[in-house]
């Protein structure tokens, strides 16, 4: 006979069994469900460009998110209202976010669970997560407004010795061009230390030091002297960098796994501000600002003009503009007054989301015509890598 005791604990065992196999199946549920908000497909679509790039940090949080319902229900909402998740990289809206309440200590609980501690289950790390959202959403909200906004200071790695070739090419000084600038870090790229393979440029006690790791045998040409009379640079929305929170907002957009990223930024923000009487970034739409710029009489040096990872952005038209003001200065360059454009744009296609550094010169230079664009080499969008042509 059994009794009521025995009975009792094994209908209780039973009841908490099926509990527990409804909420895995609630959570199966939830994160195979094909009728979700396109938010969480390109949770998964981001994940695998973080792992692919050098954070698998970033890749793990966004995963989690993608795995877990967030338990705050006004932040969940919002995310489940966009309609095109990708073309605003809304998933790292919300890694900045967790990153900033990281970076400012407002949640300290988050911060004992980000880099450099790595030992920390994803059941601990995921409570992290959801309790920071749920303790701070008008942080996330507020970040949620707007994509985000960096200044990749890895991607002088690309200009650096387009600009040294230019110098070699016409023996003149370089007034510095750029659209998209950002908080105009790139336009300060002579300050840097850089190193390719054996190779290395600049100042070695420099703050900012851009080690690329180089595939293939060839190292870029680093002979001659860099002078840069002017450095000039526009954007939609430039970072004010006397800003402390727009200094914050920055850096939170760097993966918090990729240390000499940040390392650098901050370095990059500093040399800035100390040297912020020698550059200008005009808040402008590129094709006017191109079109006046190009349109300045600057006898003696070279005009060049340089973007990175930004023309994706524009709208054809604006492109169509831009395009146009190349070709029509292109057209009245001379030795005394050429004209440079260097782009490090166009997508390889490949997985690991590696781009073409190209480059143009008007008039043609070493048996080049005019404006042919050569492709210098191809390398990371962060920087982190580079294989010269």
């Amino acid at each position: 006979m059994i009794g009521w005791g025995t009975l009792n604990r094994r209908r209780l065992a039973t009841s908490l069994a099926t509990c527990l196999t409804g909420a895995a199946s609630i959570r199966l549920s939830f994160a195979t469900r094909q009728d979700r908000p396109p938010f969480y497909s390109e949770l998964l679509w981001q994940a695998n460009v973080c792992e692919t790039m050098g954070s698998p940090f970033t890749a793990r949080v966004l995963r989690l998110l993608r795995q877990n319902p967030l338990k705050n229900q006004l932040v969940r909402n919002k995310l489940e209202e966009i309609k095109d998740p990708h073309s605003g990289y809304v998933p790292l809206r919300i890694t900045g976010a967790l990153h900033h309440l990281v970076i400012t200590e407002k949640d300290l609980n988050l911060a004992e669970l980000y880099p450099p501690n790595s030992q920390l289950s994803d059941r601990d790390l995921l409570e992290g997560i959801q309790n920071a959202i749920d303790s701070n959403p008008e942080i996330f909200l507020d970040y949620l407004k707007s994509p985000p906004q960096t200044n990749e200071v890895g991607r002088s790695g690309f200009i650096l010795p387009c600009l040294l070739q230019a110098s070699r090419d016409f023996q003149l000084p370089i007034s510095l061009l750029e659209i998209g600038s950002s908080a105009g870090l790139n336009l300060q790229l002579d300050h840097f230390h850089y190193t390719y393979g054996q190779s290395a440029w600049g100042d070695c006690c420099s703050s900012v030091d851009i080690t690329p790791n180089m595939r293939g045998e060839k190292l870029p040409n680093l002979s001659g002297n860099l002078r840069i009379i002017s450095k000039r640079g526009c954007d939609l929305n430039p970072i004010d960098i006397t800003d402390k929170e727009a200094r914050v907002r920055l850096l939170s957009y760097v993966w918090p796994d990729q240390l000499n990223r940040k390392k650098n930024l901050a370095g990059a923000l500093d040399i800035a501000y100390n040297h912020n009487r020698e550059y200008i970034v005009e808040k402008e739409s590129a094709e006017s600002w191109v079109k006046k710029e190009l349109g300045r009489d600057t006898p003696g040096s070279t005009k060049v003009l340089f973007h990175t990872v930004m023309w994706t952005y524009l709208p054809d038209n604006i492109k169509k503009d831009i395009e146009n003001s190349i070709k029509k200065t292109g057209a009245k360059a001379t030795i005394h007054s050429p004209l440079v454009h260097i782009t490090f744009e166009e997508p390889t296609g490949e997985k690991d989301a590696s781009r073409y550094l190209t480059m143009q010169s008007w008039p043609g230079v070493n048996g080049r015509p005019a404006g042919e664009k050569v492709v210098l080499a191809v390398g990371c969008s962060h920087g982190n890598w580079i294989k010269w042509r």
